[in-house]
């Protein structure tokens, strides 16, 4: 077969995708994701192992790539830096939706979390920040759970226990996600800062909230804080306390949530797979002098 550009999405490719560039001739494009030498980083023993390998990739191969993606500014700026390397940013965004604003004008505010149910993902801060909201917020956690996260999973259902404005509730499939959760006011997604993928995290959530025409309340990641800001679509908490986000949320008014909701409509359309895909191809395109 004539092959003329291979993708790569795992570092631990490096090695074999460089070589068939040497080889073949074939351009080679890594899209990372993540930033691999930090991913793990609050974990001493994988630091000194997978993340000293990951680091020792980079700085070998970085450079010899034809193109390089990563999902943010942050982490672009980091590879820059290290490695002499540019990258081109193209964010984890999702599918342009036609989705209107729902409208609940009622009580109780309804706010949702979708994702996987990790400890680093620290699910407890968002229940606490429903338990000091009260009973006019409720919580909805759209959970995945892998089988090696059932104590932690067990550990957040045990909170819930005197808690009655939070549940969780089944996944969908993933075309599913964003209709599914317009139904609601808010989406909500405290994250730590305690690594550096999560200092610099632009999850897809973030731009499923922006699809299903949510209010968005995060925590201060600068990634997501510089999205919801240019669009004013939510609002961000001053530090990563529950207790900060809680009142950020409180301070919301039915008119501000649904403000922030037609805000969203017209953030779709820039944030979206579509407009993302336009320069991913482009940037393909003049790899195999089509530009």
């Amino acid at each position: 077969n004539k092959i003329d550009i291979v993708i790569i999405h795992e570092a631990s490719f490096l090695p074999c995708a460089l070589k068939m560039k040497q080889k073949l001739g074939v351009k080679i494009v890594f899209n990372a994701h993540e930033y691999h030498p930090l991913e793990f980083d609050q974990d001493p023993e994988w630091l000194a192992s997978h993340g000293r390998y990951n680091l020792t990739l980079y700085k070998k191969y970085l450079s010899n790539l034809d193109l390089l993606i990563n999902v943010c500014d942050g982490i672009a700026e980091k590879c820059e830096l290290e490695f002499g390397t540019k990258s081109l940013v193209i964010p984890n965004a999702a599918f342009q939706s036609n989705q209107t604003p729902s409208e609940n004008k009622g009580l109780p505010i309804r706010m949702i979390y979708h994702g996987g149910v990790i400890p680093s993902r620290r699910i407890e801060d968002m229940i606490e920040v429903a338990r000091l909201l009260g009973d006019q917020y409720t919580l909805d956690i759209m959970a995945t759970v892998q089988s090696h996260y059932q104590d932690y999973y067990s550990f957040l259902k045990q909170k819930l226990e005197s808690l009655n404005t939070v549940r969780f509730i089944e996944a969908v499939p993933f075309k599913d996600i964003v209709p599914t959760i317009a139904a609601y006011d808010i989406g909500i997604y405290l994250l730590s800062s305690e690594s550096f993928n999560n200092r610099h995290a632009l999850p897809n959530k973030l731009f499923e909230f922006i699809q299903a025409k949510l209010a968005i309340a995060i925590s201060p990641s600068p990634e997501m804080k510089k999205v919801v800001e240019k669009y004013d679509v939510g609002v961000v908490a001053d530090d990563f306390t529950p207790q900060n986000l809680a009142s950020k949320i409180a301070q919301m008014t039915r008119d501000d949530i649904q403000r922030f909701k037609q805000n969203a409509v017209q953030a779709s359309s820039q944030e979206s797979a579509e407009h993302y895909s336009h320069a991913y191809l482009e940037a393909i395109k003049q790899l195999v002098g089509e530009g």
